[in-house]
């Protein structure tokens, strides 16, 4: 709360980079499967839990 009174507009950026992807295989895989759906990305990743995407 005390942001938002400080600093009333969204933030458009965000500071921390994602920690659990590695970003370049991520980019790499696109690239070789550019039609794969983000469930079957999560299985390739083998991502727990949350990453999962719901059906």
């Amino acid at each position: 709360m005390t942001r938002w009174i400080k600093t009333p507009d969204p933030e458009t950026t965000r500071n921390k980079p994602a920690t659990k992807i590695n970003m370049e295989m991520l980019a790499q895989d696109i690239k070789n499967y550019p039609d794969a759906h983000q469930y079957e990305r999560v299985r390739a990743y083998q991502a727990s839990g949350s990453q999962q995407a719901r059906h």
